[in-house]
């Protein structure tokens, strides 16, 4: 009795310190459920929408029997506000023998107060917490945490798609499309009428109309009526757009009224009954809700290479981006509303505003923190310190939709969110070619700020506000910004397309018009002269850029980009810059292995990517303008499992603002995330940053002993060796010299060549031809000749699946060109031994570690490295050895090249791979067992077995 006594005594302080925090919590209170059974609540927290129970109980207990009880179906309700959540709280246990004033004091004090929670329709629960009443207090207060309905916003999602799917076939029948190839304007409208939907249905519960202005103050938004037509809910939508909510329901209204009728009464009857649906579950203030099925309707995605920012992604990065100790924000004051409406936070590819959201969650917790909670501030950092920009129309209808269900019991009035132009216009006498927000470039600081070319002479967007659009003929990047947070388009020149494409991959594939496409090319180069970015890299250099001419000293860039921005040749001129104008604070790559599989309404994707429906790395990375001491520490963070929910992110996210500059492993009590790996920037280079190859940073410091190791001679590759044709050179079907086969036919004419790794064939170091090239006719037979120049003995696996394939060299018995997926390396001169001593090394552990450290990861189980980047790989430097390691070389060679190698995955058991070790580790003078720990260690990396099973 006493133990319960006291319990309740700490629960009524705890209710106190959390009203102290601005939370509305009252203790020790009776619920009757519509059982009539009565239940007693430690604390209740009202949060508008939903109640939170907390349930709090002496260690060892963590009270997660009781509030479990608290989530009833149907739920219990607190003054007409249902029970969503429930959180179980750990008091330490010192409390339990403490008198009460002591232990009042120590509860305010402690800071291991440890709890853990779980949402009504979710039973699994959040990762534990442990903390002070502070960190209980931020964790309520959390947009993600207390929109976060686990399980539930899938259900929503599938909901939400197929009533789309539905809608969108009814208007396809009656009203066939006239769209564009490449898209879905049936689809894309029914979402943006559900979107519409959903909005309406939350004003009408969540406005106070008290915050209309005159002469609509005091009116009150009418719900949706599902038995009333399509005429009735246009009236209604004309009624909103007469108050504000532009960008919504302007769309929606004109969409809906080109409609056919019968199509339209049809297909509004399946999206109202949807919405209803959706409402009650709710999640309607999720904004990922739209965002989620966005990116899966907008086909012109496969071409923009538009990016959905998963939530989980958005929440880490914003919370690195505004980490509240960081100098940019330290003398910010958050709670003045003249302080937030010089702040410049801005998207410059907003999509549908996920990060913006994020950023703006981020704030409010500032805010908070300085236990201030108001409506104005909400409404001026909506109005005032968001920027948004994008090409897609239905784009910003979302971004709008989006930051507006954030804050939908006021009316804000205006955001600063822009639709920009993109394509070739031609409506004028001289076709002009816009690039979206790149043409901001043209008018950056760096440029004179007011340069006027014939580029944006037109128009060059639109900003979209509450109560209608403004066209502009020119526009700037805001100046001096505080936070430029993205996830650009990625779309780059690259390789050959196939017999239907044979043309050099354009930049620019969403114009199907060649003219188009080239003028969009002058025009990109002329934007991008100058400056380190350029069309190899793709876009996401050019938004670098632009943030780089942008974003204030002292502030900061938070970018999801593409994993080859760490160690891809072509992007090392803004590794370049980074590394000469900023401080960088964070660089974090996913090796997680594991996959989503497309089912309906959700895309597949992979975890080694931040994004949805992408199946390529990406990174997150965070920095600061202004110059680096060399000491400043750089965290590279390897997540070996890529956190999937809101809670595991806010966890993750917190865990690595409070392991500041430490090297550690990164984990929550409940979960291994993976490892934090620190390095002074000043030991960085241009080059590649190898501290995101590995997930344990014992084998980033061993791969940068091995590269620095005196009694092992390295040099790039380049230095010593000529390198093979691309493979357009050879086989593509408009400029490729050879066509080639696999028909091994002995009686046929033409050139052995080596063409696909096939990993149940290659198990030797000594291959045999695969194919056979055949010079074609239409082409120079003195073009042929240079490129069968080329060929060489040694060839090098330019895509390496390290899951499955044996080699990542080979050596075949007589010069023949590799293709595709080997490159042929020709010595600059000649010395015995050379090509058998390469060829070992490039098998060898080290000579694996320094590929996987130059080479591209698009994901687990796979190696990419490139004709350009090839030859700044470090390797051996076989002509600094001496004739009689050559020799030993050789000789090594010919006694392991007969016998299988097992795949990389299993190395630390393949007794071949050990005589290459201990071949290598003979021919320069190491100990026999040097690279066995490495071995061992290398096997456990996602990279090399990808999950797979040993």
């Amino acid at each position: 009795m006493a133990d319960t006594t006291k319990e309740m005594s700490l629960n009524g302080k705890l209710a106190e310190e959390l009203r102290k925090k601005g939370l509305d919590a009252v203790e020790e209170q009776t619920i009757k459920s519509a059982t009539g059974r009565r239940h007693q609540v430690d604390v209740l927290v009202n949060l508008d929408e939903y109640v939170v129970a907390l349930e709090a109980e002496f260690a060892p207990s963590d009270g997660r029997a009781d509030a479990s009880k608290r989530l009833t179906n149907p739920p219990l309700q607190w003054h007409g506000i249902p029970v969503e959540a429930a959180y179980a709280i750990r008091y330490p246990e010192q409390l339990k023998n403490t008198s009460p004033p002591r232990s009042y004091k120590k509860l305010k004090d402690t800071k291991a107060l440890q709890f853990v929670h779980r949402t009504r329709s979710n039973k699994a629960w959040s990762s534990p917490v442990t903390g002070d009443v502070a960190k209980l207090a931020d964790v309520l207060h959390d947009y993600w945490t207390r929109s976060d309905s686990g399980q539930a916003i899938d259900h929503v999602v599938l909901l939400a798609s197929s009533a789309i799917d539905r809608a969108a076939s009814v208007l396809n029948r009656y009203q066939p499309e006239t769209g564009e190839k490449n898209s879905d304007p049936a689809a894309t409208k029914a979402l943006v009428w559900l979107n519409a939907l959903l909005f309406q249905i939350l004003l009408s519960e969540s406005l106070d109309p008290s915050t209309l202005p005159p002469p609509h103050t005091g009116k009150r938004i009418r719900h949706p009526d599902p038995d009333k037509g399509v005429q009735n809910l246009l009236a209604q939508w004309s009624e909103i757009l007469q108050i504000n909510w532009y960008p919504i329901f302007n769309v929606a209204r004109a969409s809906l009224k080109e409609t056919t009728p019968r199509a339209a009464k049809l297909a509004i009857t399946i999206l109202k009954g949807a919405a209803s649906n959706i409402a009650e579950t709710g999640v309607i203030r999720q904004h990922d809700v739209a965002g989620r099925i966005f990116h899966q309707l907008l086909e012109t995605r496969k071409f923009l290479a538009t990016n959905y920012t998963t939530i989980p992604a958005a929440i880490i990065l914003a919370a690195l981006a505004f980490d509240r100790k960081h100098p940019t924000w330290e003398r910010v004051n958050f709670a003045d509303t003249q302080v937030l409406k010089n702040l410049k936070i801005v998207d410059p590819a907003c999509g549908s505003g996920t990060l913006l959201m994020a950023a703006f969650q981020e704030m409010l917790k500032h805010i908070q923190h300085e236990n201030k909670q108001s409506s104005a501030l909400r409404k001026c950092i909506l109005e005032n310190s968001l920027f948004g920009f994008d090409v897609v129309p239905a784009a910003i209808h979302l971004a709008a939709s989006t930051l507006s269900m954030a804050e939908a019991s006021q009316l804000i009035s205006d955001m600063k969110l822009w639709r920009m132009q993109y394509g070739v216009s031609h409506s004028e006498d001289t076709p002009k070619a816009r690039l979206g927000s790149l043409d901001m470039l043209l008018t950056s600081p760096s440029r004179g700020n007011a340069m006027q070319l014939p580029l944006l002479e037109a128009m060059a967007g639109t900003r979209v506000s509450g109560t209608g659009e403004h066209s502009r003929t020119s526009i700037t990047f805001p100046e001096h910004c505080d936070l430029v947070i993205a996830n650009p388009p990625y779309t780059r020149a690259g390789g050959p397309g196939d017999n239907a494409n044979t043309d050099w991959n354009p930049i620019f594939g969403a114009l199907l018009d060649k003219r188009d496409r080239k003028l969009m090319d002058r025009a990109l180069k002329t934007t991008l002269q100058n400056t380190p970015a350029g069309i190899y890299p793709g876009l996401g250099s050019a938004f670098i850029v632009l943030a780089d001419e942008n974003v204030r000293h002292g502030g900061r860039i938070a970018f999801v980009l593409p994993n080859a921005v760490i160690t891809g040749s072509s992007w090392k001129q803004i590794r370049a810059r980074l590394l000469a104008n900023y401080q960088i604070d964070w660089v974090i790559a996913s090796h997680d292995p594991d996959s989503r599989t497309a089912q309906a309404g959700l895309p597949g994707r992979m975890y080694v990517s931040f994004s949805e429906s992408t199946n390529m790395g990406e990174v997150l990375l965070v920095a600061t303008r202004g110059h680096a001491k060399r000491s400043h520490k750089v965290r590279f963070v390897n997540f070996s499992k890529n956190p999937r929910t809101t809670i595991d992110a806010i966890a993750v996210a917190r865990a690595l603002l409070e392991a500041a500059d430490k090297q550690i492993d990164l984990s929550t009590p409940a979960t291994s995330w993976g490892q934090v790996h620190t390095v002074p920037q000043g030991a960085l280079t241009a080059e590649t940053w190898v501290e995101t190859s590995f997930v344990q940073s014992s084998l980033i410091t061993a791969a940068h002993d091995i590269r620095d190791a005196k009694n092992i001679p390295l040099c790039p590759l380049g230095a010593g060796w000529r390198f093979g044709p691309y493979e357009m050179q050879i086989k593509n079907p408009t400029q490729g010299l050879f066509s080639i086969d696999e028909n091994l036919d002995s009686l046929r004419s033409g050139y052995p060549a080596l063409w696909h790794h096939k990993a149940k064939l290659i198990k030797h170091l000594l291959a045999c031809p695969n194919a056979f090239l055949t010079p074609r006719p239409d082409k120079s037979s003195a073009a042929q000749k240079r490129m069968l120049g080329k060929a060489s003995k040694l060839h090098y696996a330019r895509e390496l699946r390290t899951n499955t394939q044996r080699l990542a060299a080979v050596i075949t018995d007589k010069p023949i060109l590799g293709v595709r997926s080997w490159i042929s390396l020709k010595p600059a001169q000649r010395k015995a031994g050379s090509l058998e001593t390469l060829c070992l090394w490039f098998n060898s552990t080290p000579g694996l570690i320094m590929r996987l450290i130059h080479a591209n990861q698009p994901y687990p189980g796979r190696s990419l490295i490139t004709h350009t980047a090839i030859p700044y790989l470090y390797a051996l430097d076989v002509f600094a050895l001496t004739s009689d390691q050559l020799q030993q070389g050789k000789s090594y060679f010919r006694q392991i090249s007969k016998e299988p190698l097992r795949p990389f995955h299993k190395m630390e058991k393949d007794s071949t791979r050990k005589k290459i070790d201990s071949a290598i580790c003979n021919i320069l003078g190491l100990d026999t067992d040097a690279f066995s720990d490495i071995r061992n260690q290398l096997v456990k990396e996602p990279l090399i077995n990808a999950g797979k099973g040993r």
